[in-house]
């Protein structure tokens, strides 16, 4: 197998597995409205900056819930009749971060802005909410998305998620067949088929921030979510922007984020916390919205859902 043939081959084996997470995260049943939970201080910066900030997934301080995705696709694979047996073998090896692949084809990284469909429950305010300190910003789902993001619901449904990490191992699958990949083949074979096992562990991680135990689907999260690709000769969208990488410092532990920002951030209601000092009318914050949002109708109001420490 020549050169440009192997890296043709390898382009799709990479794109397929792409286009299995794209075609996961499509959602029709888009809420009209979706609430971002912050303090107060926070509540300032994203209005003046119209921008939101989207975290490494896998830098947070609690990286359970990747961890949850990779885990389930790691049970998936020990049974998996339609995939060969070495080749589910191989993807495990590579969902183990300390298994390095010789010469990585490509990296990826998911990056994450959280949202939930409702602000009327505890367990909001709880945890991303201050403790009721802090508030929740209301905007319009219809107009958040904006590439290189992409807005998808949280998965909680367990069949669900194996039906969505099952398509990415049978998708790369049928495409390493097709072009007839065998470690037990040429050289070049061998490579693409680690090349394969890689792409597919690599998109599971990248589709692992979607997925969450059933246990926390009152949560009803969606997550805006895109995907930092390197040592990939990626063709960007004609509109899409690149972000550069920043760095904050949370509990100690140092967190990249990308920053989201819009012409006009979608701003269509501010709650505050019950323990919020801030009443609805508050003049400070009626010179705050008309300073970063302008005439544009915010509704303003308190919750009444008290969180009890």
């Amino acid at each position: 197998m020549d050169a440009p043939t192997a890296l043709r081959i390898r382009d799709k084996l990479v794109d397929v597995a792409g286009e299995m997470v794209r075609a996961g995260m499509k959602s029709s049943g888009r809420p009209p409205r979706l609430y971002h939970f912050t303090d107060c201080q926070g509540l300032v910066n994203i209005l003046r900056s119209h921008s939101l900030w989207a975290s490494l997934a896998t830098g947070l301080s609690d990286d359970s819930e990747v961890r949850y995705g990779v885990d389930r696709a790691t049970g998936l694979l020990e049974d998996a009749p339609r995939i060969d047996r070495s080749f589910r073998e191989r993807i495990q090896h590579f969902l183990d971060p300390k298994n390095a692949f010789t010469k990585k084809p490509f990296e990826l990284d998911a990056y994450v802005i959280s949202f939930c469909a409702s602000a009327a429950r505890s367990v909001h305010w709880l945890h991303y909410g201050r403790g009721g300190t802090g508030c929740a910003i209301g905007l319009d789902a219809s107009t958040l998305v904006e590439r290189p993001f992409e807005l998808a619901p949280v998965l909680y449904d367990e069949n669900a998620q194996d039906k969505f990490l099952t398509s990415i191992v049978e998708a790369v699958w049928q495409c390493a067949t097709k072009y007839g990949i065998d470690r037990r083949n040429s050289s070049a074979s061998t490579v693409l088929f680690d090349v394969a096992a890689y792409s597919t562990a690599a998109h599971i991680w990248m589709a692992a921030p979607m997925l969450k135990s059933p246990a926390f689907s009152n949560e009803e999260e969606w997550r805006l979510i895109t995907h930092d690709v390197r040592n990939h000769d990626r063709q960007r969208h004609p509109d899409e922007v690149p972000i550069k990488t920043r760095f904050r410092v949370v509990a100690g532990r140092i967190v990249p984020y990308l920053e989201y920002t819009l012409a006009q951030l979608p701003v269509t209601e501010i709650i505050l916390g019950a323990s919020v000092p801030m009443a609805v009318g508050d003049p400070a914050l009626k010179v705050l919205l008309r300073e970063t949002v302008g005439s544009k109708s915010v509704e303003i109001t308190k919750s009444t859902v008290t969180v009890r420490p």
